[in-house]
């Protein structure tokens, strides 16, 4: 070999050592902490009988993983809505196998309607927790890009959940390392625990439980350890209103009553019960919107939803306000999220009158799971 080519290999391998450490402790990083998990297989390991958690940090978990688990486990009742409905839990119901929460079925109004078409109805459930959450309902302008929302919930957009990880996640664990997100010595972490799937899981103990319900231990943990003073008025306060509206669409609110009344009709069309609920607000907060003209659409909620749950003979339950239950606000997460023992309240006030929603769950047994809550926000260990 002549002196030029051993220079040449030599300049060569000096050039790509670095870059294949800069792949490679990439690769290594999302691949021992399952960021690079097929969606598929997720949804597999989550029908297992282990507890597993997914708490992606390079790529979201999109509304694909939802509904392949509702495809896969043919639930008789699930849960749609947005974030505020993901603390309802398998452990409320008579058969838990038979629950699913499929929270991200309902982000947005649209995907309500979106959602259930995607259902076979030899796969649909016999009962919709549908989340109705007060903001869905104002005048703000939303620009739901249907058709985005559409590729989201298809096989092909599954299939690209690695890639997406990968894509994304190669360069972006380098920024958040020099950013403080995490430290070398977390990466010890990686591998130890097969029911942690994703950096946020491994790292923070938060992410989608087997239920499709969502735990995060970063802040739970926070929640325990520093118990509320009277300064969480001011928090929550801060937190909720800096949400203003900056453009306003008036003909918003009938586009969503109108996309309601749709769901409820093909639900009905389909001999699918729906028992629709408006989740907590915080007491504080119900306090300072109840005289702010700005917020009088939500009074008016009832008036407007509650005939077109009753056209079909379906329950309807606004718990906006809960101060009766929690006037001090200690079972709330923050000022628009109750807890895991907030909605199993929400179910046992839904369970007094409501005959359908008493075929899958005992009222006994849900006072007894209350009484015996070791906090305010647990009912369940995991």
């Amino acid at each position: 070999m002549s002196i030029d080519v051993k220079k040449f290999i030599i300049r060569g391998l000096i050039f790509a050592t670095p870059i294949a450490l800069f792949f490679g402790i990439s690769f290594y990083v999302l691949f021992t902490s399952s960021e690079l998990e097929s969606w598929d297989s997720i949804v597999q390991k989550w029908m297992s009988d282990d507890p597993v958690q997914v708490g992606m940090v390079y790529s979201t978990l999109p509304r694909y993983l939802k509904l392949a688990s509702v495809l896969a486990r043919k639930p008789d009742i699930i849960v749609m809505g947005s974030s505020r409905s993901n603390q309802v839990r398998a452990g409320f119901f008579k058969k838990p196998d038979k629950f699913y929460n499929a929270q991200i079925g309902g982000s947005t109004i649209e995907d309500y309607g979106i959602f259930l078409n995607k259902i076979p109805t030899d796969s649909q459930p016999k009962v919709i927790l549908l989340g109705l959450h007060p903001e869905f309902f104002d005048n703000s302008c939303r620009s739901a890009d249907t058709k985005t929302i559409e590729e989201e919930y298809s096989q092909k957009f599954g299939q690209s959940g690695s890639f997406k990880a990968w894509e994304y996640g190669y360069k972006q664990l380098y920024l958040d390392y020099f950013g403080g997100k995490f430290k070398l010595k977390d990466l010890s972490k990686l591998g130890n625990d097969s029911g942690k799937i994703g950096l946020n899981a491994i790292l923070h103990n938060a992410g989608y439980r087997n239920d499709g319900s969502y735990f995060d231990g970063r802040v739970m943990a926070d929640l325990l350890s520093h118990p509320r003073n009277d300064s969480y008025k001011d928090t929550f306060k801060n937190q909720f209103f800096s949400n203003e509206i900056k453009q306003t669409c008036p003909d918003n609110h009938a586009y969503a009553i109108n996309q309601v009344s749709e769901f409820l009709k093909n639900s009905s069309s389909r001999n699918i019960y729906v028992i629709g609920f408006m989740p907590p607000l915080a007491s504080i907060i119900n306090k300072t919107i109840g005289v702010d003209k700005k917020y009088g659409y939500i009074k008016n909620l009832d008036s407007d939803l509650k005939p077109l749950f009753e056209k079909y003979k379906f329950g309807f339950y606004n718990f906006v306000d809960f101060s009766k239950l929690d006037p001090e606000d200690k079972e709330m997460i923050d000022p628009t999220h109750g807890s895991e023992k907030t909605m199993l309240r929400v179910i046992i006030s839904m369970l007094r009158d409501n005959q359908t929603l008493k075929r899958y769950t005992d009222i006994n047994y849900l006072n007894n799971l209350l009484k015996s809550s070791k906090n305010n926000f647990f009912v369940f260990e995991n």
